[in-house]
C-alpha cells in the first residue's frame, strides 16, 4: 500500500516537476545547481547529489523532489511579490538618496524628448502644406510616435511629468493623455471607470497588465542570477541578456498596456458619466472642464448646488 501511494506521489510530483520546468524560478535554480557543478568542488557535490538519488530509496527521492518543488514554489511567490515594487524602480521611482541619479536620468529623457519634439516641429510646416518629401513624412511620422511615448509638457500643478526612465515615461504619458484630452486624471478615475467597462475590455486589459507583470518577473530573475556568476562566469552575460531582454519586452508590453488604458477613456468615459448621473458635455471645448470637475467631486466630493444630475437611478 505504502509502495503504491509513494509511486503516486512520485507520479503527481513528476507532472508538478514538468510544469516547474517551464517557469523562471526553475531556470534560477538549474542554473545555480550548473555553476554549481563547475564551480570549485562542484564536480563531488554534484556526485554525492546524483548518488543519493540514483542509489537512495524511492522514500528519499520522493522528499528531495517534493523539498525542490516547494523550493522553487516558493521563491517564485517571493519574487512575484517584488514584483510592484521592480516595476516601481524600473519606472524611475527611486528613493531619495538616489536623487543625483533621477536628475541625471531625467535630463536625458529631457533631450530625448526635446530631439523628437524638435524634429517634429521642423517638419510640420511642409507636412500642413502637403510639400513634403517621403523622407520627411517618415521622420515626422517617426516624430510623433516618439512623442506619444513621453507625457506632455509639465503644468503648474504637475510639474515633473518627465520621469526619468524610458518605461517611466510610456506609462506616465498613458496617465497624462485622458487628462489632457478629457480633464479625466486617470489616478483618480480609473477605479470608477473600471466598475463600468464591459467584461470583454476588462479581459483585454487584464491580460495586458498580466504579461507586464510577467515581464518584470524574468528581468528579475534575470537580475538575480547574477548571484551565481562567481561560479561560473557566463552566467553573467547570460543574465544580463535576459534581463535587457527582458527590459526590451517590457517596453513593447507598457505601451501596449499604456494604449489600452488611454482607449479604455476614449470609448467608455461616457458610461462613467451615466453612472455618476454627471451632464454629458456639449462639445469638446467644454469636455475638458467637465472631466475636471468630475475628477474632483469623485476624489474630494462637493457640496455645490450644480450641475444638476441627470434623470435616473442615484449612483
Amino acid at each position: 500500500m505504502l509502495t503504491a501511494f509513494w509511486q503516486g506521489l512520485g507520479q503527481s510530483l513528476a507532472g508538478r516537476w514538468f510544469a516547474a520546468m517551464f517557469t523562471p524560478a526553475f531556470l534560477f535554480w538549474a542554473a545555480g545547481v550548473t555553476a554549481g557543478v563547475w564551480g570549485p568542488g562542484g564536480a563531488a557535490g554534484w556526485r554525492a547529489v546524483r548518488d543519493r538519488l540514483t542509489n537512495g530509496s524511492d522514500t528519499t527521492t520522493v522528499v528531495l523532489l517534493a523539498v525542490s518543488l516547494a523550493g522553487i514554489a516558493l521563491s517564485g511567490a517571493v519574487v512575484n511579490r517584488l514584483t510592484p515594487t521592480a516595476l516601481r524602480f524600473l519606472e524611475g521611482y527611486w528613493p531619495a538618496p538616489l536623487g543625483w541619479a533621477e536628475r541625471c536620468f531625467r535630463a536625458r529623457q529631457q533631450h530625448r524628448r526635446t530631439r523628437h519634439d524638435d524634429r517634429f516641429q521642423q517638419h510640420a510646416p511642409s507636412i500642413e502644406n502637403g510639400s513634403a518629401s517621403a523622407q520627411v513624412r517618415r521622420e515626422y511620422a517617426a516624430a510623433d510616435r516618439g512623442l506619444r511615448l513621453f507625457p506632455s509638457e509639465p503644468t503648474p500643478t504637475d510639474p515633473e511629468r518627465l520621469m526619468p526612465t524610458r518605461l517611466g515615461n510610456i506609462l506616465r504619458a498613458a496617465e497624462t493623455r485622458p487628462l489632457d484630452k478629457y480633464g479625466l486624471d486617470p489616478v483618480k478615475c480609473w477605479p470608477r471607470l473600471w466598475l463600468v467597462l464591459p467584461d470583454e475590455t476588462k479581459k483585454t486589459l487584464n491580460e495586458a497588465r498580466a504579461v507586464l507583470d510577467a515581464t518584470a518577473t524574468v528581468w528579475i530573475w534575470g537580475v538575480l542570477s547574477l548571484v551565481w556568476s562567481p561560479w561560473a562566469w557566463w552566467i553573467a552575460p547570460a543574465g544580463i541578456c535576459a534581463s535587457t531582454g527582458a527590459y526590451l519586452w517590457l517596453l513593447g508590453q507598457a505601451v501596449t498596456f499604456g494604449e489600452l488604458v488611454e482607449s479604455a477613456f476614449d470609448i467608455h468615459r461616457r458610461q462613467l458619466y451615466e453612472a455618476l448621473r454627471w451632464p454629458l458635455p456639449a462639445n469638446p471645448a467644454a469636455e475638458r472642464a467637465a472631466g475636471m470637475a468630475v475628477t474632483a467631486y469623485l476624489w474630494w466630493g462637493s457640496d455645490e448646488p450644480s450641475p444638476t444630475f441627470q434623470p435616473g437611478s442615484p449612483p
